[in-house]
């Protein structure tokens, strides 16, 4: 960088002319005063050396001063290009030192897949190098970036870009070309322009971009996960490590009667009663659910719950998941089925208590095969044991049964009788036998 001369020596130059000029006139005025004084005293002209008038005096005395100025002048002019050179000679070394930094810089710019973009303060562009394959080697192509980026990262790179050139925010973030090379991209304002440089990413970079691609699809993931959440009509909330509400959809807003999740998330709206909350969080412990020191592994625990909502207290079927430290939580509400399930009891037990009571023998099997139902009349019917009853037998090991106790029709092929017999399980249709029984 070229020095400026000191401030110091111009000041000292300047003094020592103004110096000079002032010996010059005052050497003048002194020969002056003396030649006038010469002959008011009385004195004789003829006296002077050289026979020189006053008049002579004078020319001397100012061609003295001249010849004084004029060699000063040339002392001072013959330092001033002595500094000058000087000044050339280190300003040649800067500007060698420039072009080496300059060319090291353009080295390291060739060296990799790079692209450098510079604005002026009036917005005019300049492409200052381009190395970056995948991307128009047109200046006004390049600036086109949803040509040649993808639509996501070309919008993120026109806003950093403007938050740039409005605010003067430095950032550096990732983008991808249309064929998904990922691309370091740095925006910078420096010496009053705009820059903007990007770089194939390698290395740390290109594991810095793919943990940012993860994210990003993980991030979108999750968004649409709970927008979808959001529409169900069941409850839906997340509990973090510490056992506090993360996030629940609209329907569990709803049913805590608060306007928005920041509300639930402020007040902790529980649903789940305390003792709930206390039954599931040990049972989630007992199974391995909760582990404080190693996390979480999947555990799925189901329970039927009471909630109050609007009021009323209602049956929901609650489904647990942990996982990785969190909980998730589903409730649907299925107290219309609680009330389904116990009107059906309600008449099963009268059945079983009309058929208990008639003298025809009845027995019902599940779909499993095994029994679920007998009456009285039954029982002595086939002189049945209450021991083996209360097991719920299949029904192929109470026609074994039956076949050894003797009691069973003749059918010459039992095992062919019995499997056609069980076949009647598969069947829609009913089915009607008549069994020859022995005396």
């Amino acid at each position: 960088m070229a020095h400026e001369p000191d401030p110091m020596t111009r000041v000292s130059l300047a003094a020592l002319v103004g110096r000079l000029l002032l010996a010059s006139v005052a050497c003048v005025g002194v020969l002056a005063l003396v030649l006038a004084v010469g002959p008011a005293g009385g004195g004789d002209t003829a006296s002077l050396p050289l026979d020189l008038t006053p008049r002579h005096l004078v020319v001397v005395a100012v061609i003295g001063g001249v010849f004084a100025f004029v060699a000063v002048a040339v002392g001072l002019l013959l330092r001033a290009v002595r500094d000058a050179r000087r000044f050339e000679r280190e300003a040649a070394g800067e500007v060698h030192h420039l072009r080496g930094d300059l060319a090291a810089a353009e080295l390291v710019l060739r060296s990799e897949a790079t692209l450098v973009i510079s604005w002026d303060p009036t917005g005019g562009a300049t492409l200052l190098a381009h190395a970056l394959d995948g991307a128009p080697r047109e200046l006004d192509q390049l600036m086109r970036f949803s040509l040649w980026l993808e639509p996501a990262s070309a919008a993120r790179l026109t806003a950093e870009l403007d938050t740039m050139f409005r605010d003067g925010e430095a950032a550096t973030f990732m983008v991808r070309t249309v064929d998904g090379v990922p691309i370091e991209a740095a925006c910078r304002v420096h010496g009053g322009r705009a820059f903007l440089r990007l770089r194939e990413a390698a290395g740390e970079r290109l594991r810095y971009a793919e943990l940012q691609r993860q994210f990003e699809m993980i991030s979108t993931d999750s968004t649409r996960n709970r927008a979808v959440l959001d529409t169900l009509p069941y409850l839906v909330w997340f509990l973090d490590e510490a056992g506090k509400i993360s996030w629940a959809n609209a329907a569990y807003v709803a049913a805590v009667d608060a306007a928005r999740l920041d509300e639930v998330l402020e007040g902790q709206l529980e649903l789940l009663e305390r003792r709930d909350r206390a039954a599931l969080h040990a049972e989630l412990t007992q199974r391995g659910g909760v582990d404080e020191r190693a996390g979480s592994s999947d555990v799925t625990v189901r329970q039927r719950v009471h909630m109050i909502i609007d009021g009323e207290r209602r049956a929901f079927d609650l489904v647990a998941v942990a996982q990785d430290g969190t909980t998730t939580l589903f409730a649907s509400d299925v107290a219309a089925l609680e009330a389904a399930e116990g009107e059906l009891s309600r008449q099963s037990a009268a059945n079983e208590g009309t058929l208990d009571r008639v003298s025809t023998a009845v027995a019902i099997f599940g779909a499993d095969q095994r029994l679920t139902f007998h009456n009285e009349a039954y029982a002595r019917l086939w002189a049945l044991g209450a021991s083996l009853l209360d097991e719920k037998p299949r029904d192929r090991e109470l026609l074994d049964h039956l076949r050894h106790a003797g009691v069973l029709p003749d059918t010459g092929n039992f095992r062919k009788w019995r499997d056609r017999l069980l076949s009647t399980y598969r069947s829609r249709q009913p089915h009607e036998d008549f069994w020859h029984l022995p005396d």
